[in-house]
C-alpha cells in the first residue's frame, strides 16, 4: 500500500511539487522555502528515471525510519520542538 501511494506521488510530482510551490506564502512552518520543496524532490526521487531504482530509495528511507534510524527521531524531535 505505501509502495503503490510513493508511486502514484512519484507520478504526479510535477503537480505536486507544483501545489507545494504556490503554497510557500501560506506562512506553514513545514513550507518555507525552496529548500522545503527540494526535500519533498529528493524524497520522491524524481530525478530518477528508472521507477524500481526510487522504489528502492524508499523502501531503504521508510526502512531507515520504521527501525527508529536516531537521525529520523531528532528529525521528527525537532519538527515537534519547533511547534
Amino acid at each position: 500500500l505505501c509502495e503503490d501511494a510513493y508511486r502514484i506521488l512519484r507520478r504526479h510530482s510535477n503537480l505536486l511539487l507544483t501545489l507545494l510551490a504556490m503554497m510557500l506564502p501560506s506562512g506553514l512552518p513545514e513550507l518555507t522555502c525552496v529548500g522545503d520543496l527540494e526535500y519533498v524532490r529528493k524524497t520522491l526521487a524524481v530525478e530518477q528515471t528508472d521507477e524500481e531504482d526510487a522504489l528502492n530509495y524508499f523502501n531503504a528511507k521508510f526502512n531507515e525510519a520504521y527501525n527508529g534510524a536516531w537521525t529520523t527521531k531528532i528529525d521528527w524531535f525537532a519538527h515537534w520542538f519547533r511547534r
